[in-house]
C-alpha cells in the first residue's frame, strides 16, 4: 500500500481467514494504492496451513468472497496479480460477480493455461523500475510470451475493473527498498 505510508506484509503460509481479516485491518483510505499478490496453484487462491508435522488443509478465497473483501474496502485504486495457472479463469469470475472499483488485475497466465508465473515476476519488476502499468504488463506479457527464449511461453492477460482506467498509464509509485 502506497501513499499516506507503507505497509508490507509477506507470508510463507497464512490460513484464508487471516488473509481476508490481514486486508480488512489495512488502514487505507480513496487516495492509497493496495498491491495484492498471490502466488500460488490454480485459478482460485489456495492457501495451505500447517496444521501437523506433514499434514496441511486447504482453504479457497473464491471470486466472490474477494469481491465482497474489495467492496469492503475505502481504498483509491487497486492492484492485483494473480499468479497461478488459468489465473484468467479468476479473473473472469472477479467481472461475472460485478466488482466495479478501480481494481487492475494481472493473471500470469490466460485461461487454460498451466505452466509458470515469469509474467507476473516480470510485471512486478518493471513497476518498482518505474514503468507504468501498461507499460509494465506490455513488457511482461511480450517477455513471458517469447518462443525463442521460453520452451512453454506463457500469455499473461489484464483486467481493469472500474470506470476509469487512466491510472494505469502513469509513471509507477512503487519503489523496490532492500530488507535490512
Amino acid at each position: 500500500m502506497v501513499n499516506d505510508f507503507p505497509l508490507e506484509r509477506d507470508y510463507d503460509s497464512i490460513p484464508a481467514n487471516e488473509f481476508i481479516n490481514e486486508i480488512k485491518s489495512w488502514r487505507i483510505d480513496n487516495n492509497d494504492v493496495g498491491l495484492i499478490v498471490y502466488a500460488g496453484h490454480g485459478p482460485v487462491p489456495t492457501f495451505y496451513r500447517l496444521v501437523g508435522e506433514n499434514e496441511y488443509v486447504k482453504e479457497h478465497v473464491y471470486a466472490k468472497e474477494f469481491k465482497d473483501l474489495i467492496d469492503s474496502i475505502n481504498f483509491g485504486r487497486l492492484i492485483f496479480v494473480h499468479g497461478a495457472c488459468q489465473a484468467e479463469m479468476y479473473l473472469q469470475q472477479l467481472s461475472r460477480e460485478g466488482l466495479e472499483k478501480n481494481v487492475v488485475a494481472i493473471g500470469a497466465m490466460s485461461e487454460m493455461e498451466t505452466g509458470g508465473i515469469t509474467g507476473a515476476f516480470r510485471f512486478l519488476g518493471n513497476l518498482t523500475k518505474g514503468y507504468s502499468i501498461n507499460e509494465a504488463f506490455e513488457d511482461a506479457r511480450k517477455y513471458a510470451s517469447n518462443e525463442k527464449i521460453w520452451q512453454q511461453p506463457e500469455h499473461p492477460v489484464k483486467y481493469f475493473y472500474g470506470k476509469d482506467d487512466s491510472w494505469c498509464n502513469y509513471e509507477s509509485f512503487f519503489k523496490y527498498t532492500k530488507k535490512q
